[in-house]
């Protein structure tokens, strides 16, 4: 069985403990999968301390559909 193509299928996690997080963060972007954090408050320790060890792209809530579709597009993400 072949692994499925990254740029057919998605992938949604949401998870409010670190060490999950940036375990399967790792697996994702290892599977090349893209990863982008949402956040009101991108200035918390846990979330701040993601974004540093993982090199993860965050936007900044709200933010308007052109931020997001910026986001996606610097991932290299195909349209939908």
């Amino acid at each position: 069985m072949n692994p499925p193509d990254p740029s057919s299928s998605a992938v949604l996690l949401v998870d409010d403990e670190d060490c999950i997080r940036d375990a399967i963060g790792r697996v994702l972007a290892r599977a090349g999968r893209h990863i982008i954090v949402s956040s009101g408050d991108l200035s918390q320790p846990h979330i701040a301390g993601f974004l540093q060890r993982t090199g993860t792209p965050a936007l900044l809530k709200p933010y308007a559909t052109g931020e997001l579709l910026e986001a996606l597009s610097q991932l290299g993400a195909p349209p939908a």
